[in-house]
């Protein structure tokens, strides 16, 4: 059996601290082992927890939780599967900018939040056998892109490619195991390559691709060859931006 993992909520409302801590105490695998209001304590008691997981509100006094995020992964040693929750949903692109594992929208139902620990628990079952010293934050690349029918959550290195459909307005995405998704409308291009990756390069107005998956691209036509079973993909290198791709690739 796996350890529990160590869980801190952070808060500004006593009353919804209380609430999601007992709904947690529900979960055998989850310790919450510190809570507070005051996010200004918040980064002194994730450095004495050093909890796995961490549960934080987005509208706080003082500092909101996205920034108070964004700093801690600067000086932060080991990996936290941070869920963001907050009554605004405007908030959750932002929250996967980060690399969110998980965004939970107040007032929650009980299923929600067992669905989020249930991806934790499994996440923790298959992890390899290691400290969370020894795990690098960047080592678990892996974030929540909206769908048109919901969230899913997906690993940025698995992703192929990216096409823009304009027949539906909307980006579609190709995933390693050959599963499409189309996803959320308005979606544009630069959050695509908003998400933290260095692998995500615009081929056109509408492609961009994952280069860890092309081996090749032609001098004449700018077609990509992409790995197989992806080789049948018909993508092309506009002349536009080509030398940014160049730049990228330190093409010599």
């Amino acid at each position: 059996m796996n350890p529990r993992l160590d869980t801190m909520i952070v808060d500004d409302s006593k009353a919804s601290i209380a609430v999601l801590q007992g709904d947690l105490q529900r979960h055998e695998c989850i310790n919450v082992v510190a809570t507070t209001t005051d996010i200004s304590k918040a980064g002194e008691l994730i450095a004495r927890h050093k909890p796995a997981v961490l549960f934080i509100d987005i509208e706080m006094p003082g500092k909101n939780g996205l920034d108070f995020v964004a700093e801690m992964k600067e000086r932060t040693d080991h990996e936290i599967l941070v869920i963001f929750y907050s009554a605004f949903e405007h908030y959750m692109i932002d929250a996967l900018r980060l690399s969110a594992f998980d965004f939970l929208r107040k007032p929650y139902f009980p299923d929600e939040l067992d669905e989020i620990i249930g991806r934790i628990q499994k996440r923790n079952e298959t992890q390899p056998k290691q400290t969370q010293q020894e795990i690098p934050h960047s080592s678990s690349p892996t974030i929540g892109m909206q769908t048109e029918t919901g969230i899913e959550i997906i690993n940025v290195n698995e992703v192929v490619y990216f096409l823009y459909d304009s027949a539906v307005r909307t980006w579609q995405m190709f995933y390693s195991d050959q599963r499409v998704y189309n996803l959320r409308k308005n979606l544009k291009a630069k959050d695509i390559l908003a998400i933290d990756t260095a692998d995500y390069v615009q081929l056109s107005q509408n492609c961009i691709v994952n280069m860890r998956f092309v081996s090749s691209i032609e001098n004449q036509s700018l077609r990509c060859q992409l790995a197989a079973p992806f080789d049948g993909a018909q993508l092309t290198v506009s002349r536009t931006y080509f030398p940014k791709l160049k730049e990228k690739l330190r093409i010599i």
